[in-house]
């Protein structure tokens, strides 16, 4: 939706030579995804003749692309006024826009002299930048300038310039075009000039076209690795709030990246997976506890006096968010119960939830309980918490409710699982100086065994070379971290290299001299 407000004759008012052409003034604005621009048209001495207003379409939405969409909005009002009401020639207009990139590009594009390239519709925001050129081009006098933006921000706007008074006029249209009524994305019609353009989801894209197409492409394949990794239904998959689950990820600060992406791809490098790699160089056993597999699952479940301690800090955040947000006690006791009747591995006591909790139970039961903790919660934890506000006559906000507040959760719960990978990273690897001076023996010294037991596989002539009697005897005369490090740096590639030049040779059906005779030491 669009409004246009008239203040008095402006076409013959703008068309008027003796006031030397008028000021245009366009800007946008952005929140959550949603964009707006407002417009205003004034003569130099700054009266005001047009303010127009309106909403922006189109993914992405940015400051680049409302600001366009104000300007294209101004430039065919005038047009449209000055054709159908007057027979005067175009006005000189001086348009003022504060997005440098915009008048840039459209100051570059404008200039140049060969014709478009199909590759051009690749730009972002195409659509708008070609209709603001064509109708441009009806105003052969008219030009486009910088203004700097919120100048009222550090001066009186009645003390500042015209040009900044009438941009932060256009600015305060902008907000104000909040309160209009918008439409589907994929109702509104295509720009002039605009010869397609893709819809996905209902959504218009406008920008990174390539991207969003491969993103299309990869998405279906990733939903189903994701989906197979959760043994879910289609139906179930549907059920998780993948909104907040997006949101948490690109919020998702505290936590880095690698770990992450690891971490919901079920890929960390705990034991299990270490030891299908190199079962003779990993331990598959938990640093913590000792247990004979330790799997991602394990991390949360290990029964370690430490992991005792993060479970409990674990429930201390989830108290702490709950009194911040406004949780309510029901959605708290399900979230808890739910979450740790997983990680303890007792019976979840679904009999107590009834209602909109009950519902949300079994809800996240079919999505899983352990997938909390990898931040895909059901929608019904945004429906659960709005019935508890309402109840308790909270007025709901962003803070509070819906999948900003869902996604704030998850990130909680992520920054734990973080905390617990760093404190079985300081087991296994140590924390301090001494402890990780053995922890580091100890990998060693599985290396060291390892390598012992390919001692019968090498040509004979290596054996006395590159060990001793035995790995005991190694370990002995070179206790130190350096030494064995230094030893399995330079021998352990000279070995491998031995134990498959004598395996090719007995592929062969050859036989070295060493193995024809004892090696004398």
């Amino acid at each position: 939706m669009e409004t246009v407000t008239r203040l008095m004759q402006e076409e013959q008012t703008i068309s008027d030579p003796q006031e030397g052409g008028c000021w245009a003034a366009a800007d946008g604005s952005v929140r959550n995804n949603t964009g707006t621009f407002g417009w205003v048209v004034g003569l130099k001495n700054g009266t005001i003749l047009l303010r127009g207003k309106g909403r922006v379409f189109g993914t992405p939405i940015n400051s680049y692309r409302a600001e366009g969409f104000g300007l294209l909005s101004m430039l065919v009002y005038i047009r449209r006024l000055f054709h159908f009401q007057t027979n005067s020639n175009p006005p000189q207009l001086r348009m003022l826009s504060d997005n440098q990139a915009l008048v840039h590009e459209l100051q570059k594009i404008r200039s140049r002299t060969r014709p478009a390239f199909p590759n051009d519709s690749l730009r972002p925001s195409w659509d708008v930048l070609q209709a603001i050129l064509t109708v441009w081009s009806d105003f052969p006098e008219s030009s486009l300038e910088h203004v700097r933006g919120h100048q009222d921000r550090d001066q009186e706007r009645h003390e500042l310039d015209i040009p900044a008074q009438l941009n932060c006029e256009a600015d305060d249209l902008a907000s104000a075009a909040y309160q209009l009524e918008s439409c589907p994305e994929s109702s509104y019609p295509m720009l002039g000039g605009t010869r397609c353009r893709l819809i996905v989801n209902q959504s218009a894209i406008s920008s990174h076209i390539r991207n969003s197409i491969m993103e299309i492409r990869s998405t279906q394949a990733l939903k189903q690795r994701i989906q197979n990794q959760m043994r879910v239904t289609n139906a179930v998959f549907d059920e998780v709030d993948w909104e907040a689950h997006e949101l948490a990820g690109v919020n998702c600060r505290d936590v880095p990246d690698v770990f992450l992406t690891k971490f919901l791809h079920g890929i960390l490098p705990v034991g299990r997976r270490l030891v299908q790699y190199d079962k003779e160089r990993y331990s598959g056993r938990c640093p913590s506890c000792d247990s004979e597999v330790e799997d991602q699952d394990h991390l949360f479940k290990c029964t370690h006096e430490q992991r005792t301690k993060w479970r409990q800090a674990m429930k201390t955040e989830i108290h702490g968010f709950s009194n911040r947000t406004d949780m309510s006690e029901g959605v708290k006791d399900v979230l808890l119960s739910g979450l740790f009747s997983w990680i303890e591995e007792v019976e979840f006591p679904g009999h107590q939830f009834h209602g909109s909790l009950g519902a949300l139970a079994e809800s996240q039961a079919r999505i899983g309980w352990d997938q909390i903790l990898y931040g895909r919660l059901s929608t019904q934890w945004a429906g659960a918490q709005s019935i508890s506000l309402d109840r308790r006559g909270i007025d709901a906000n962003q803070k509070n409710s819906g999948s900003v507040w869902v996604s704030s959760l998850i990130r909680v719960i992520w920054k734990q699982c973080h905390a617990v990978w760093i404190e079985r990273n300081e087991a296994k690897h140590g924390c301090d100086a001494e402890t990780s001076r053995v922890a580091k023996l100890a990998a060693l010294q599985i290396r060291l065994k390892s390598l012992y037991r390919l001692k019968a596989d090498v040509l004979p002539s290596d054996r006395n070379k590159f060990f001793y009697n035995s790995v005991e005897e190694h370990i002995e005369r070179e206790p130190t971290v350096k030494a064995q490090t230094d030893w399995v740096t330079v021998y352990e590639p000279m070995i491998l290299r031995s134990v498959k030049t004598r395996a090719l040779t007995k592929r062969n059906g050859l036989r070295t001299i060493d193995d024809m005779f004892e090696v004398i030491s």
